[in-house]
């Protein structure tokens, strides 16, 4: 083997092992985000069960209305007329 063909395996083995420390890395930070997700998803469901606890139920009507649009059950249609304004 002539040194020509010696450099070259060792910059081809050179980028492989960069290529392999960037994967590692990669993979690191990858771990390390999915952990930050789910501690953020459990602070966003217990500040969700503490403002529902705090909420006034006139402010739960009005936020499941502008959430899925749906009349609340047992309003009559001034009532809801009433509500409907009062939501928006």
């Amino acid at each position: 083997m002539d040194y020509l063909e010696e450099e070259d395996q060792l910059k081809t083995r050179d980028k492989e092992e960069g290529v392999e420390d960037l994967e590692e890395e990669m993979d690191a930070n990858l771990a390390v985000n999915e952990v930050d997700s789910e501690e953020e998803e459990d602070n966003e469901d217990e500040i969700e069960e503490d403002d529902d606890q705090a909420m006034p139920d006139e402010i739960k009507k009005v936020t499941r209305y502008l959430t899925t649009l749906q009349r609340p059950a047992n309003m009559t249609d001034k009532q809801f007329d009433s509500f409907r304004q009062y939501a928006l």
